[in-house]
């Protein structure tokens, strides 16, 4: 319905006719031609789509006016199904992407009560939740442990990635943190902190 070679051919015809610019202005007679799809290589012409009307209608500029008008919503109504059509098919995407089952949850590198629990503490007291979650359970990602450096490549903290799994608006997720120790000088590091968010929330769609 809206060939773009079509459109750019058929749409300055009609502007031209519709207006009163380019040859129609020029020349009444070659107007006519121009309605009739008379220029070389362009697709038929406003009057060979419309036998109802005649080349001395007074009324041609409207018409032809109207059916610019026409096209151009024909177009921008196609352009916005296809949008609400993307829209709807990413979000469904989106979801289906975000949502994983009980058998996914990672197992832990390490087992530390405590250390869960301060975890636990840290990431209730930041602001990467809300207060209206409640966390269920924490998984240490990492046995080991991860880096932070400076550009000179000196160390500035060291840090584990954990797993939060709780629950928030009625649905159970898990959702990925990490916690570091900031370097003191001679080998030695402070108390846990905050570190970061990872990946986005994932919903545990069978969590029990």
């Amino acid at each position: 319905m809206c060939n773009e070679t079509d459109s750019i051919c058929i749409c300055s015809s009609l502007r031209a006719a519709a207006d009163g610019s380019g040859a129609g202005a020029a020349a009444p007679g070659r107007e006519a031609e121009t309605l009739r799809g008379g220029h070389r290589g362009r697709p038929r012409g406003f009057l060979a789509d419309h036998p109802d009307v005649s080349s001395s209608d007074v009324s041609v500029r409207t018409k032809a006016q109207a059916a610019v008008n026409k096209h151009k919503t024909q177009c921008e109504e196609v352009q916005a199904k296809k949008m609400e059509f993307y829209l709807a098919n990413g979000s469904a995407a989106k979801a289906a992407a975000s949502a994983m089952t009980m058998a996914e949850i990672p197992k832990p590198g390490m087992s530390d009560a405590a250390l869960e629990a301060r975890m636990k503490t840290l990431a209730m007291n930041s602001q990467a939740l809300s207060k209206e979650v409640n966390i269920l359970k924490v998984i240490i990602r990492d046995a080991g442990w991860n880096y932070d450096r400076n550009e000179l490549g000196v160390v500035t903290a060291r840090y584990k990635g954990a797993y939060l799994i709780y629950t928030v608006g009625g649905k159970t997720v898990m959702k990925e943190m990490s916690f570091k120790q900031p370097a003191t000088g001679g080998g030695s590091f402070g108390d846990w902190q905050f570190r970061g968010i990872g990946t986005e929330p994932r919903t545990i769609t069978d969590w029990r």
